[in-house]
């Protein structure tokens, strides 16, 4: 079995555990966590797909977003122009209107870190609560994901597209403030070569964390030459004294 084939079992190994709607704590591969202390109830544990696992990419682009995250090609798809609308978009075919895979970012007032377990599964809960006040239907529901190194949630919808169904896969993760949204849109048959697409970008995205700019320091008032904000009766001459 070819390297390439290896790999793309076993992310359809993980992302099975997704389709099939397991949470886990079973400690089945594909599942993060630590084994617990005797007596103690089982530590929690997150579908997680490995670096290694994830499909190769290319790093044509330039630090996107102002600096803030360096986004990887998938091999065999095209980036479109640049555009207010996205970070960045990619297409496998100049001609075929899908599956197309779009980044977005926006500022999010998340206030937790989503770096660890009980961070993206607080995510995946707020996302969730917010789909069922907007009364959302989802294909697939939130789950909480680790993938490469970024951890987020994975979802799934369907929507009408003029003619068309599509399916709708996402993953969201935050960081620094910034929600960003990786989404494949794709027609009913495309599922198996763009979830690796969409796996590989969203997994192997570098996240930046630039530095903001100091702020500009209040600049002191230099110091006064010598006489030049001397008093007039101090500056004028002082007449002779008389005998």
């Amino acid at each position: 079995m070819t390297l390439k084939r290896v790999l793309c079992s076993l992310v359809s190994c993980v992302f099975a555990v997704f389709l099939a709607g397991c949470g886990g704590g079973d400690g089945t591969p594909g599942q993060q966590g630590g084994q617990a202390a005797p007596g103690q109830p089982p530590e929690k544990t997150i579908l997680t797909i490995d670096a290694g696992s994830l499909a190769p990419v290319e790093f044509k682009l330039p630090p996107l977003d102002e600096q803030r995250v360096e986004i990887g090609q998938p091999k065999g798809w095209y980036p479109r122009s640049r555009s207010n609308e996205y970070v960045v978009c990619f297409e496998i075919s100049r001609k075929a209107r899908y599956p197309l895979l779009t980044v977005t970012a926006e500022d999010c007032d998340t206030t937790f870190n989503i770096s660890d377990i009980p961070g993206a599964e607080a995510f995946a809960k707020q996302t969730s609560d917010a789909f069922a006040a907007q009364g959302v239907t989802l294909e697939k529901k939130v789950t909480p994901l680790k993938l490469g190194n970024n951890w987020g949630i994975v979802y799934m919808k369907r929507a009408k597209a003029g003619n068309n169904i599509v399916d709708l896969m996402y993953f969201q993760t935050v960081v620094d403030g910034r929600k960003y949204t990786y989404e494949m849109k794709m027609l009913t048959g495309q599922f198996d070569k763009c979830k690796e697409a969409l796996f590989a970008v969203a997994g192997t995205s570098k996240f930046l964390h630039p530095t903001p700019a100091p702020a500009p320091e209040d600049t002191p008032d230099a110091p006064a030459e010598d006489g030049a904000d001397a008093p007039a009766e101090d500056a004028a001459e002082t007449p002779p004294a008389t005998s």
